[in-house]
């Protein structure tokens, strides 16, 4: 059967007086003082009961050992609660200092009176000022004159939503310009709030944020949409520019098809290599073959036999740089038509390029009926020639007779008879 131990008198409890010391965490360094006290205390008890000791039983004796090392172990939990709580105190110091003061943005304390209590390092930096030196210090004297009476709204805009409002109102933001300790100023934003929890009558929390890389990058997107806006304008430009440009090469292509189209002369066009790569219905009324037939033809099919040679060595020569013979020139030459019949016609040659490639046009009419009429022009001319002739010689035999009468009625000393012949004579 378990034995029960008696119940350690009063007098050797935890006094109130010490339970303070197992309740919170003491201070650093304090391990020592907090020792002192104790046994200053367990000796005070004792002194006050000499004879409570002495008169404890052996089991009231063991029962007051349990109890001491009982509370011997509570107050070694004790401590190493407390050395966890600091440990994560110093953890929560650690994160503070991280999140506030190592803050990509500036954070400050502003009092009523506008001078600046707390300072994050980024604050300090931006300002361009040592945290140490900044405290204290009035925070208009780092706004240009120019936004001073903006912030003093700010401030009262933000005191009054502040008011009557136990929660907190939200922050109110705004942008000024600040102006760093060496006189440089750049552009900011100031988030203005009230500090929470009552924690200073009056007192602001400002957040500083540096917009020169927004402003610069602001410019930069207002320099680019500038360009885009000028490109944009230009690429217009340009397509009205090919859009005008292909509707005067449509027009002009209009009107050249309309002329190639209606004219009665011959107009083929010819590659580098002698294929025929344009022919109109003129070609096809003078030589009789369809564009769908004569098409990547060689024009030789255009030529008698005895041309072919001569033709070929004259492209070969042009096309290796040679001279140009007809090129530019009108000449006579013979064709040859579909049924095999040959013709006289008139060649015009000209040459272009596209791309560096040679190409060819020519103009070709047919002159058979010009031939055939300047041939029985030549004949009615040599015929009118003969013809002359022998009037001439009448008129010269007549013209002669009538000298002789003149002459012989002179003899006889008569008059002449024909006064148009001696006026002529004289």
């Amino acid at each position: 059967m378990a034995r029960v131990l008696p119940a350690v008198p009063k007098i050797f409890r935890t006094p109130p007086h010490m339970k303070k010391f197992a309740d919170r965490a003491p201070a650093a360094g304090a391990a020592t003082d907090l020792r002192t006290q104790a046994e200053a205390a367990l000796h005070a008890k004792t002194l006050a009961a000499p004879a409570g000791l002495a008169a404890l039983s052996p089991d009231a004796t063991r029962a007051l050992l349990h109890e001491l090392q009982v509370h011997q172990i509570e107050l070694e939990m004790q401590n190493d609660e407390l050395r966890r709580a600091q440990h994560d105190l110093e953890q929560s110091r650690a994160r503070y200092y991280d999140l506030y003061d190592l803050a990509p943005v500036g954070y400050c304390t502003v009092s009523e009176a506008g001078l600046i209590q707390e300072a994050n390092l980024h604050c300090a930096s931006l300002l361009g000022i040592t945290r140490a030196t900044l405290i204290q210090r009035p925070f208009h004297r780092f706004i240009i004159s120019a936004d001073q009476d903006r912030f003093y709204r700010l401030r009262q805009q933000v005191r009054a939503a502040a008011t009557g409002s136990p929660t907190g109102a939200p922050p109110i933001h705004g942008e000024l310009t600040l102006a760093r300790e060496d006189g440089t100023t750049f552009p900011a934003q100031l988030m203005i709030n009230a500090v929470p929890g009552g924690r200073g009558e009056g007192q602001l929390l400002l957040v500083l944020t540096d917009l020169t890389a927004q402003a610069q990058a602001d410019q930069v997107h207002r320099q680019d949409a500038a360009l885009a806006e000028r490109a944009r304008r230009a690429l217009l430009s340009t397509l009205e520019d090919q859009k005008r440009a292909q509707t005067a090469v449509r027009e002009r292509e209009a009107r050249y098809g309309a002329m190639v189209n209606s004219i009665a002369d011959a107009i083929i066009s010819a590659d580098c290599a002698g294929h025929v790569i344009g022919w109109n219905p003129g070609a096809e009324n003078i030589f009789g073959y369809q564009e769908s037939e004569i098409l990547g033809q060689p024009l030789t099919l255009l030529l008698p036999t005895r041309h072919h040679e001569r033709h070929e060595a004259g492209l070969a020569r042009v096309l290796a740089g040679g001279p140009h013979h007809i090129i530019g020139t009108t000449v006579d030459v013979e064709g040859r038509r579909k049924d095999g019949s040959e013709f006289p016609l008139n060649l015009s040659l000209s040459e272009w390029q596209i791309g560096g490639q040679k190409f060819f046009t020519a103009i070709i009419r047919d002159v058979t009926e010009q031939k055939a009429a300047a041939a029985n022009l030549a004949a009615k001319m040599e015929e009118l020639r003969r013809w002359q002739g022998a009037t001439l010689g009448r008129e010269g035999r007549v013209l002669g007779l009538k000298r002789e009468i003149n002459a012989l009625r002179a003899s006889h000393g008569e008059p002449p008879k024909y006064p148009s012949v001696v006026e002529g004579a004289k």
